[in-house]
């Protein structure tokens, strides 16, 4: 799809990875319309861009109206980037047994997941009126979820459905724009270095670089912003939620980085079996390479031991004789012979018929 000379919409876009949006987009020649609470920064971003800046709260339909009247006045909206999100985390049970605040639940909700969907539908009646393209083409959104919408970690019980509700609506609500020829994809990325990471200190950053499977860094904005603006152009991607995330599978929780309060030290796997050092190995069989621990307040501190996992027990069995010869031999107990040696499991004595059983 033609980009050039026409408008696009893009809600978070004062910063981070809608920031990076608006730029890409105002440097494909598109006059950006820049959506977002944060006035200073919006104003910025979209006077850098040369577009238009609008205070704009996703959840309020009117502001979101506004914006996209904005953009409306520019050009044709032919782009949507739906940037617009918070993340707060909290866990359904914190530690001193209080419950997660509902008022925060709903509100990640309201802002992540019906705030895209309020920009979606009030675009998308704009951008249905916009002149055909070729194969009837009037435009293209992209949504942003998250790798948490499969991989939530502790405390994202909120951001995780917010995230999995974006992945979950992007099919139907492309089938539902389909007939006017308005495409509908989702991007999910994975640990990206934007302003919600700022605080970190670097070796923080490097730690949580080094999780990721391949390149061992965090993801940038800008590409984002690539993977956004080529969704956009590319007229056969539909209905589609993509993974950018070095593939990375979060694991429950990110690990504190080294000289942080929870880190232990490097411990080589030729030392004794400790309640950490044989976490990933579960034979505790010697090795040559080391590997960071982390303290898990679970388990005894270092240096103490813990008491060697129990053998496995050796499989039931049972003296069974066989009723044509007599002879008498030892059988594994499995699930059915156990229904032969217990009449209360026979169809006979049970009250429940013989399909209902086990």
């Amino acid at each position: 799809m033609e980009i050039k000379g026409a408008a696009a919409v893009v809600t978070g876009g004062a910063s981070g990875l809608g920031a990076a949006a608006v730029r890409a987009l105002a440097a494909g020649g598109m006059k950006v319309a820049v959506l977002d609470v944060n006035d200073e920064l919006g104003e910025r971003t979209a006077a850098e861009a040369g577009g238009a800046f609008v205070h704009c709260d996703v959840t309020d339909e009117e502001q979101v109206a506004a914006g996209v009247a904005a953009a409306a006045e520019m050009a044709e909206i032919r782009a949507v980037v739906n940037c617009a999100g918070i993340g707060p985390p909290a866990r359904t049970l914190n530690r001193d047994g209080t419950p997660h605040p509902l008022r925060h639940f709903q509100k990640v909700i309201d802002i992540n997941l019906t705030g895209t969907f309020n920009t979606i539908r009030l675009a998308a009646a704009a951008m249905a009126g916009n002149q055909p393209g070729e194969h009837n083409s009037r435009g293209a959104m992209v949504n942003t979820a998250s790798v948490a919408a499969y991989d939530g970690q502790i405390g994202q019980a909120a951001y995780s459905a917010s995230k999995g509700g974006i992945v979950g609506m992007t099919l139907p609500i492309a089938r539902d724009l389909s007939s006017l020829g308005i495409r509908v994809n989702t991007v999910a990325p994975g640990i990206i270095d934007t302003p919600l990471l700022a605080g970190l200190p670097e070796p923080a950053k490097e730690s949580l670089g080094q999780q990721v499977l391949h390149p061992k860094r965090l993801g940038t904005p800008e590409e984002y912003a690539e993977l956004a603006v080529f969704l956009i152009r590319h007229d056969y991607m539909n209905g589609e939620t993509i993974r950018m995330d070095g593939g990375i599978r979060m694991a429950p929780r990110c690990p504190p980085p080294p000289g942080s309060a929870g880190f232990r030290r490097v411990i080589p796997l030729s030392e004794p079996a400790t309640p950490h050092a044989d976490r990933n190995r579960p034979d505790g069989s010697p090795g040559n390479e080391t590997r960071l621990l982390w303290n898990v307040p679970s388990l005894p501190p270092v240096g103490k031991t813990r008491a060697a996992p129990a053998p496995t027990a050796p499989p039931l069995t049972q003296i069974v004789k066989r009723p044509d010869t007599g002879n008498q031999r030892p059988r594994n107990v499995t699930r059915r012979s156990l229904r032969c040696l217990i009449p209360a499991c026979s169809a006979a004595s049970s009250t429940r018929s013989p399909g209902e059983l086990g």
